[in-house]
């Protein structure tokens, strides 16, 4: 067991210079994107006052060691910012679609578990011989298979827009 403490404490320490570092790369990209927040706010009929007037009221004046020095005194705080768009507390958008993600994390965890022990006694039970065969396809087609694009395959056939029998909501 004391082992087993130190090599959680040593991954728990590993994961602060990652995080700042993924931290650190995201907000680099984001601020050196060609889009502008600003733009994708007002519009594209915005004129060079606004713009100029957004990003004050929002602190993109700002050099970008300021910028990300605050955000990371934020982000510590749990003030994720507001989005521009819907100018909604970001925490508050998360906070509203987390039971929908945690009921579905929740089905495709337990109906991974029952897939996969199917497949698993097909494969005990007929070794080697056709059964075991198929049950090895569909494993590894499952696991070779890109998540995001089965879920839009699975949205397509079992939702109402699919003609299917559960509802989907579109932005």
């Amino acid at each position: 067991m004391h082992t087993i403490g130190r090599l959680v404490i040593r991954r728990v320490i590993t994961l602060i210079p990652l995080m700042l570092g993924v931290i650190l790369f995201i907000f680099v990209v984001l601020a050196l994107s060609p889009s502008s927040a600003a733009v994708a706010s007002l519009g594209d009929s915005a004129t060079a006052s606004q713009i100029a007037a957004f990003n004050h009221a929002h602190g993109l004046d700002q050099p970008l060691l300021v910028r990300y020095v605050v955000f990371l005194g934020e982000l510590v705080r749990g003030n994720l910012g507001t989005t521009y768009t819907l100018n909604q507390p970001i925490g508050t958008i998360i906070a509203q679609a987390l039971p929908v993600t945690l009921q579905l994390t929740a089905f495709g965890v337990v109906g991974a578990v029952i897939v996969a022990l199917a497949l698993g006694i097909v494969g005990a039970l007929f070794r080697d011989r056709w059964p075991d065969q198929v049950a090895r396809v569909v494993s590894i087609t499952g696991i070779a298979m890109p998540s995001f694009w089965l879920a839009i395959l699975l949205i397509q056939r079992f939702s109402v827009i699919g003609e299917g029998l559960f509802r989907a909501v579109t932005m």
